[in-house]
C-alpha cells in the first residue's frame, strides 16, 4: 500500500542487498527501476525497500564549483520510490550522500523530511549532520577549484599530493611521510600516475617537472593545512560554507599559473623494462625505456597509469591501467606486437 513503506538508502547495491537479506523475516523481491538494482523486504513489522546509489548524486566542478548531476539514475529511482515511503533511513556514513539523498527523495514531501533519519553503526537512528555534510561539500569544491588551476599540468593532483611530492625531494620512507600527515591516498595517487617510485619514495623525472611547474607555497604543508583547517571549521559551526570557499579561491588564485612542462608524460615512470631493468617512462602515445630504449606505442586516447609491482605473466612487461576516454579499464600488458594480454590497438579508435 502507498504510503506505508520504509526506504532504506545505501552507499552502493551490494551494500543495499546484503542489508536486505538481513533485515527479511520474509520474502526478499530484487527489482530495477531506471535500470537501478533494488530490494522489495518483507521485514516482519512492515515493508521496506532498500536501494544503493553508488556514490554522490551531485558532483562540483569548475571554477567557481558548479555541482552537477552525477548518477541520474539513482537520484530517478530514489524519486520513484519516495512516492510510497513513511519513512526514509540512510544507512551511509558518508553525510553529503545522506543529506543529497535526502534532498532528492523528500523534495516536496515534508512529511517524509520529518522522518528521514541516518542508521548510525550502532543501529540508533539520528538526524542528518548537516554541518559534517556541508565540511565534505566545500572539500569537494576546493578540489574542483584546484583541479581547474592544475589542468595545464595534471587536474587529477590534489593540493595533498604536491605537498607529499615536495617532501620526496630526497629518497625518504612512506611510513615517515604518513606520520608527517602525508595521507596513503596521496601516496598511492602520486605513484599510480607515475610521479613516486619505490620504497624509500623518490620523484619520478615527471615528478621533479611538476615541482617546479607550481608555485613553490604550494610544495610546502602550510598551504594545504591553511585550507584543511578553514574546511574543518565549518564542519564545527565556526566558518560559514561560503566564506571557506571564498577564502580557498582567494588563496588559489593568488598562485603563480603552472605551465606545463616539456617531457613531462615521459618521465611519468611505469615499472621496470623486461630486457634491462632500468625504468620505463610515459603516459601517452608511447612507453620507453629510459636505459636501452625498448618502447610500446600505446592507443590513441589512452592514458596509462602505473599498476606498481605487477607485472605480465608473458613477457614480463610493468602492466599498465589504460584510462580510455576518462574510464579506468583493467591492468593490460602494452606489448601489442603478440602479447596475449596486450592492449588492443584498437580499442581507443
Amino acid at each position: 500500500m502507498a504510503g506505508d513503506v520504509r526506504l532504506i538508502v545505501t552507499d552502493n547495491s551490494t551494500a543495499a542487498r546484503t542489508m536486505a537479506h538481513r533485515l527479511a523475516k520474509g520474502k526478499v523481491t530484487d527489482r530495477e527501476v531506471h535500470r537501478v538494482p533494488v530490494w522489495d523486504v518483507d521485514a516482519g513489522e512492515g515493508d521496506a525497500t532498500v536501494i544503493g546509489l553508488g556514490g554522490l548524486l551531485f558532483r562540483p566542478r569548475g571554477d567557481p564549483p558548479e555541482w552537477t548531476p552525477a548518477r541520474r539514475a539513482p537520484a530517478a529511482a530514489l524519486r520513484i520510490l519516495a512516492r510510497s515511503a513513511a519513512s526514509l533511513t540512510l544507512a551511509t556514513a558518508d553525510p553529503l550522500l545522506a543529506g543529497q539523498a535526502r534532498d532528492v527523495a523528500c523534495e516536496g514531501r515534508p512529511l517524509l523530511l520529518r522522518a528521514a533519519r541516518v542508521e548510525a553503526p550502532d543501529g540508533t537512528l539520528r538526524h542528518i549532520d548537516d554541518l559534517a555534510a556541508h565540511a565534505r561539500a566545500v572539500a569537494l569544491e576546493a578540489e574542483a577549484v584546484f583541479a581547474v588551476h592544475m589542468t595545464p599540468v595534471d587536474s587529477e593532483l590534489r593540493a595533498a599530493d604536491l605537498v607529499a611530492l615536495g617532501m620526496a625531494g630526497e629518497p625518504v620512507r612512506r611510513d615517515v611521510m604518513m606520520r608527517a600527515g602525508v595521507e596513503a591516498e596521496s601516496l598511492r595517487r602520486l605513484e599510480d600516475r607515475g610521479y613516486l617510485v619505490d620504497e624509500p619514495a623518490w620523484r619520478s623525472p615527471a615528478g621533479d617537472l611538476v615541482c617546479t611547474a607550481v608555485d613553490p607555497a604550494l610544495l610546502r604543508s602550510k598551504t594545504s593545512a591553511t585550507m584543511v583547517a578553514w574546511i574543518d571549521a565549518v564542519g564545527r559551526g565556526t566558518l560559514t560554507r561560503a566564506d571557506a570557499l571564498r577564502r580557498i579561491r582567494e588563496l588559489v588564485a593568488g598562485m603563480r599559473p603552472p605551465q606545463r612542462p616539456d617531457g613531462l608524460d615521459a618521465g611519468r615512470i611505469i615499472g621496470n623494462c623486461p630486457e634491462c631493468d632500468e625504468w620505463m617512462g610515459g603516459a601517452r602515445d608511447r612507453i620507453r625505456c629510459m636505459g636501452c630504449g625498448l618502447s610500446y606505442r600505446l592507443p590513441r586516447h589512452v592514458e596509462a597509469l602505473a599498476v606498481p609491482g605487477t607485472i605480465c605473466d608473458t613477457c614480463d612487461a610493468p602492466l599498465i591501467r589504460p584510462i580510455i576516454r576518462g574510464r579506468r579499464g583493467e591492468p593490460r600488458c602494452p606489448d601489442a606486437t603478440g602479447c596475449p594480454t596486450r592492449l588492443d590497438l584498437n580499442v581507443a579508435r
